[in-house]
This record gives C-alpha cells, sequence and structure tokens, in this order.
C-alpha cells in the first residue's frame, strides 16, 4: 500500500527470505544510520538524493542492522547494493519500506509535503505488474 495515510507515506516491498536493496538511480548517499534520534522508528535506513537533474530524494527504511554497504557521501550507480531488506525500528515483519520525494523537502527534516508515490514508476520500470 503506498501513500494512503498521514503516518505512511511510501511503500513496503518484501522477498521471501529479505533480499538485497539496491540503488534505483545514480545517487548520493545523505545519511545511512542505524536508526538514532527522531528517525529510530526507522530502524537501520538510507536517505539518498538523485545524481540526475530530476532531484529526487529516497528513502529506503527497516534494513537489516550491520548490512549497510554504504556511508554519507557516498555516491553510487544505480544497481549497486545498498544493504538489506530486514525489519529494524519500528516494523513487523521483514521489509523495505520505500518512500520517493522531491528534493524541495530537506533530506534530514521530518516533513512529507512533497512526496511522491513510487509505484507508478515501478510499474513503468517493470518492478510491479
Amino acid at each position: 500500500m503506498c501513500c494512503s495515510t498521514s503516518d505512511h507515506k511510501g511503500v513496503d516491498l518484501s522477498k521471501k527470505g529479505g533480499a538485497a536493496v539496491l540503488a534505483p538511480t545514480d545517487m548520493k548517499i545523505t545519511v545511512a544510520e542505524q536508526g538514532q534520534g527522531w528517525k529510530s522508528a526507522y530502524g537501520t535506513y538510507i536517505i539518498a538524493k538523485q545524481v540526475e537533474k530530476l532531484g529526487l530524494v529516497f528513502e529506503f527504511h527497516h534494513m537489516v542492522h550491520g548490512s549497510l554497504l554504504v556511508k554519507a557521501g557516498d555516491t553510487v550507480a544505480a544497481g549497486t547494493p545498498l544493504g538489506t531488506e530486514g525489519t529494524t525500528g519500528n516494523s513487523t515483519g521483514v521489509h523495505l519500506h520505500f518512500q520517493v520525494a522531491s528534493s524541495g523537502t530537506p533530506a534530514n527534516a521530518p516533513t512529507y509535503k512533497s512526496v511522491i508515490n513510487p509505484v507508478p514508476i515501478l510499474k513503468e520500470k517493470g518492478v510491479f505488474s
């Protein structure tokens, strides 16, 4: 389910047994943490800004503690492994919470005024049918 409640601003993806999380595009990692401060509900998470001119911000939440393969400041290419989906933070099962916003929202701000529904993009790319 995507973008349907005030508290849930993305889509939850899961593959049996946990899956590698890959960069959806070329991007610069701005945050890669083990869930601290106000984002502790995210568990182990990554926030990244798209390198291309579209200026999107991507968030990946609930990844396996210790699985992060990137750090803040890294620039990665599309398809680069980032870590593994998990169940850290406020999670009830193994999955990846994935959300997209326009870069008009600061990557470290607790606001989601510019969230973009990722489902149509994922369908266009063949991730969903």
